[in-house]
């Protein structure tokens, strides 16, 4: 069975996209808000990797990952940005809570090496039954 992974963005043409890329090698679940993926998280066994766009509306991808870290112990999050100047402010305040950072648009290849790698992440912080934080 392929691992889960939550892909949460507000624009529906790239969750189809990245669900195309991505969906031979994984079980793709998509959420349009951080709403939305939170109700996800609360009624799902086991999402070893959520990935977040960091601009959305209502809940911006840091406040969404705060209330998901809460409901998921282990689960591994990246975090799509649109300049690295993102990644940097986020890393310097919220940095412990993600595994990797992106830039948008993202290589395929790219995302999908990073989603091999939260995997391994996850299965060592499950297998120690702690959660591992992973800087990138």
């Amino acid at each position: 069975m392929n691992a889960q992974v939550l892909i949460v963005d507000d624009d529906p043409m790239l969750l189809a996209s990245l669900r195309r890329c991505l969906q031979d090698r994984y079980s793709i679940q998509v959420a349009e808000s951080g709403v939305e993926a939170l109700k996800h998280l609360a009624n799902a066994d086991e999402t070893p990797v959520v990935i977040s766009d960091l601009r959305m509306p209502v809940m911006n991808g840091v406040e969404f990952l705060i209330q998901a870290s809460e409901i998921t112990r282990n689960s591994q999050f990246l975090m799509l940005t649109g300049t690295p100047k993102d990644s940097e402010r986020i890393r310097s305040s919220h940095g412990d809570l993600v595994s990797r950072f992106l830039t948008k648009p993202c290589n395929p290849d790219d995302l999908a090496a990073a989603i091999d790698e939260a995997l391994e992440n996850y299965a060592r912080a499950t297998s120690a039954g702690a959660p591992v934080a992973v800087r990138a």
